[in-house]
């Protein structure tokens, strides 16, 4: 007969929802330094194309820190 876990998960799976969080808010932090960057090389240069892509890079960070989260449809 087939034991039953009592609600522990693998160590593995464990290891991988961290890996994804450090790398989820790395690629954030990277997104709101790079708008920022951009953004301040535009306003110096007066180049109005770097505005735009820290426009582009500033929704990449906010849609990434607060994600659209569908909800399940009952069957």
């Amino acid at each position: 007969m087939r034991q039953q876990h009592r609600g522990l998960k693998p160590v593995a799976t464990n290891k991988e929802q961290i890996m994804k969080s450090v790398f989820r808010y790395l690629l954030i932090f990277a997104l709101l330094v790079g708008a920022l960057s951009a953004y301040s090389y535009g306003s110096q240069t007066g180049v109005f194309l770097f505005v735009l892509m820290g426009f582009v890079l500033e929704a990449g960070f906010w849609f990434g820190l607060f994600p659209i989260k569908r909800r399940n449809q009952p069957r």
